[in-house]
């Protein structure tokens, strides 16, 4: 597998060969996002899928009807997860389909969140619904990525542990939301490899066909002091 490492400030980031790129585009293990149209309309079938991009900070999330539309809520651990699960959730319904957005935050607890999708017309919103494509067909190779890079508290500190981030790909390889998948137990760890993903960019494949709505993927980011150098 291969391995995204914090990097020192002293260190200069080196350019992916075209066979890493190959190797990492195999280790995050991307996954298209394929159309699948449903019969009869229904606002919930757009956030069907939205186990694969659940922030692990955010808890009780749930997708229910209501009236016209799909309500999301849940809560997260702090308001940074909250912000990134809500991100994610609006640049899906986006994607797929003319929808009217809202979000609310909970005046009491900021943590907890709650948005509303709304079809614009309800009889004329056919655009497709995206379903998880289990075959796993990988259609994007990273372009670029910036590793991490210690901050000096948490070098210091001699934090180590393993990072991985949900990206949501837009149809011009660009990184739409991302939210934490797995937490390397430190969150000063966890916003060094938040902020990298996010700004990562993929390339599609050149045997893959063009994509026009959202594709997942997980990064792992892999914190060593050993192998980091002093920041």
């Amino acid at each position: 597998m291969v391995t995204i490492k914090a990097d020192s400030k002293e260190k200069r980031v080196k350019v992916l060969s075209g066979k890493w790129r190959c190797a990492f585009g195999m280790a995050v293990g991307l996954l298209a996002l394929p159309e699948a149209y449903a019969a009869r309309f229904d606002a919930c079938q757009v956030w069907a899928d939205v186990g694969a991009y659940t922030d692990v900070a955010v808890h009780g999330l749930e997708v229910r009807p209501r009236g016209k539309g799909c309500e999301a809520a849940g809560r997260g651990s702090d308001i940074q997860a909250s912000l990134r699960q809500s991100l994610a959730l609006l640049a899906v319904a986006g994607q797929r389909c003319a929808f009217d957005q809202s979000m609310e935050m909970d005046p009491s607890d900021a943590r907890s969140f709650r948005l509303l999708i709304t079809p614009r017309e309800v009889d004329g919103c056919t655009a497709p619904v995206k379903e998880l494509d289990k075959s796993g067909v990988l259609v994007w190779e990273l372009d670029g990525v910036q590793p991490p890079r210690y901050t000096m508290d948490a070098w210091s500190r001699g934090l180590q542990g393993v990072a991985v981030v949900t990206v949501l790909i837009d149809a011009e390889g660009k990184v739409a939301a991302a939210v934490l998948a797995s937490s390397s137990g430190h969150p000063e760890l966890d916003a060094l490899a938040f902020e990298a993903a996010s700004a990562s960019h993929f390339r599609r494949k050149e045997s893959a066909e063009r994509a026009t709505g959202l594709s997942v993927a997980r990064i792992p980011f892999h914190f060593n002091v050993a192998d980091s150098g002093r920041p």
